[in-house]
């Protein structure tokens, strides 16, 4: 018990510090990442630890939310079943190989961007993380913010949920639309080729960006991991 209220005061203190020092204009990013490291190893539940380390997130992560969680997730939601849609209806309809082609890539490509937003989304309810809403991320894309309390406060293996549900989504739609097209003998090669290149195009962005989905899932996989291996 003594033990672990001292690592809670010695997180405290390093927060606080961490605090002061990106108030200050420091670049405080790597420590602040390190100490949330710890915090996950050690399933660290002390409310103010927990609290003031959302806090400064919030300050490092400052993009503005401009779309709620559940006006964005219905509004995607619609989206990729209309996106779905689009592709089954292009890929059956009479029209020249040329377009029934472009049809079926713009298709395909409309409903994996929505595929990511809905996986996410999906996953957050199912792991019982808040999200706050989606973001700018790009001119043409949104990014997801969780409520980063909500999500300290959560078990590691409800983070590895959070986010291997887009990737999951993702995968099995792209075998689902290949195993359709398939059928129908209409360019089954498309979300073929995406499904082979998905995971190896994320696995290079993670060892050279260090960054997106499967960067984030293989990040909470080892420390999920390492908690294991002490308990």
């Amino acid at each position: 018990m003594r033990s672990a209220q001292k690592m809670n005061v010695n997180l405290l203190n390093e927060l606080e510090r961490i605090e002061t020092e990106l108030k200050e204009g420091k670049e405080v990013r790597r420590e602040f990442w390190r100490v949330v490291g710890r915090i996950k190893r050690e399933s660290v539940r002390d409310e103010e630890v927990l609290r003031k380390a959302a806090e400064i997130r919030d300050r490092i992560f400052g993009r503005r939310i401009i779309i709620g969680f559940w006006p964005g997730f219905l509004a995607f939601l619609f989206l990729f079943t209309l996106s779905n849609i689009l592709l089954y209806t292009t890929a059956t309809s009479p029209v020249s190989e040329g377009l029934k082609l472009a049809g079926i890539v713009v298709a395909e490509l409309l409903t994996l961007y929505f595929t990511f937003l809905v996986g996410r989304c999906i996953s957050a309810l199912l792991a019982g993380i808040k999200v706050e809403g989606f973001y700018r991320y790009s001119p043409l894309e949104f990014g997801v913010k969780v409520d980063y309390l909500s999500y300290l406060k959560a078990t590691q293996e409800r983070r590895v949920l959070l986010y291997s549900g887009a990737i999951v989504l993702e995968h099995l739609v792209m075998l689902i639309h290949a195993v359709f097209l398939y059928g129908v003998g209409s360019y089954w090669i498309v979300p073929a080729l995406l499904l082979l290149a998905n995971l190896p195009f994320s696995y290079v962005i993670h060892r050279t960006a260090n960054t997106g989905e499967l960067h984030r899932l293989i990040r909470e996989l080892r420390i999920m991991r390492e908690i294991k291996a002490n308990e």
